[in-house]
């Protein structure tokens, strides 16, 4: 059987991870046929299964999701973010179900190490929820699972945290459930994202189930094996989009 005749690369996601078949040189360009996307594309784009992929950019395909429907948007945070972030996390309330305890008071110092932390920790995607231009929460994808190897694209762990004055006005949803489609989306050999919450948190548990996640195990060896654990797989998500 011959093959198929090679077109130059339209703009679309990045490569698939693994082999790409039938390299050819056509109209100046090294393309070869990716079997995730079906497609001929540019060998030299980056691979978009690597967790340095940008699963939090918005839909390629323009369509509009959670995030864009509430009218947030995401960026990587900024050192001109400095006071406010200070002023989101400077505050007891916001840190009473997080994993980290309370860095009373959270200085300068704290919250400028808080941004370079999130441009810089490998294996993890952090963005600011901006609402009217202005932070109001934060996403962040952390790449690797149990059985999947260090930094694997095929796993992550979803958490997220909303400044107090924003609360009670459907932002959280927004945000998980936005940054749970973008995920997907965006990233073509994530099969599962898991999330963990305090067991007394149970508006956060309410969020994660509205978006599709489910109750899970614990990872074993994790040091939240006391806190409730919840998995979305990628062939359940359409469901919970559609709910």
């Amino acid at each position: 059987m011959s093959m198929p005749t090679p077109i130059a690369p339209l703009p679309c996601p990045p490569r698939s991870t693994g082999r790409l078949d039938a390299a050819l040189v056509h109209a100046g360009l090294r393309a070869a046929f990716d079997p995730v996307h079906q497609a001929w594309i540019d060998t030299k784009r980056p691979d978009d299964l690597h967790p340095g992929s940008d699963a939090l950019a918005p839909d390629s395909n323009g369509r509009a999701d959670a995030l864009a429907l509430a009218g947030l948007s995401l960026r990587c945070w900024a050192p001109h973010d400095l006071a406010v972030l200070k002023a989101l996390l400077d505050d007891p309330a916001v840190w009473t179900h997080m994993p980290e305890a309370y860095p009373a008071p959270l200085d300068e110092s704290t919250a400028r190490l808080l941004i370079s932390a999130a441009a810089t920790l490998p294996r993890q995607a952090t963005r600011a929820v901006l609402k009217g231009g202005l932070p109001v929460g934060q996403v962040r994808l952390e790449w690797g699972g149990i059985g999947q190897g260090t930094g694997s694209p095929r796993q992550a762990e979803l958490s997220y945290w909303l400044g107090r004055a924003h609360w009670g006005q459907g932002l959280g949803s927004a945000m998980v459930a936005g940054a749970t489609q973008r995920a997907f989306a965006n990233v073509p050999g994530l099969i599962r994202l898991t999330a963990k919450v305090q067991p007394a948190n149970a508006a956060s548990a309410r969020l994660l189930k509205k978006a599709g996640f489910d109750r899970c195990d614990a990872p074993a060896g994790t040091r939240f094996a006391d806190w409730h654990w919840y998995a979305l797989r990628r062939q359940h998500r359409l469901g919970a989009a559609l709910a």
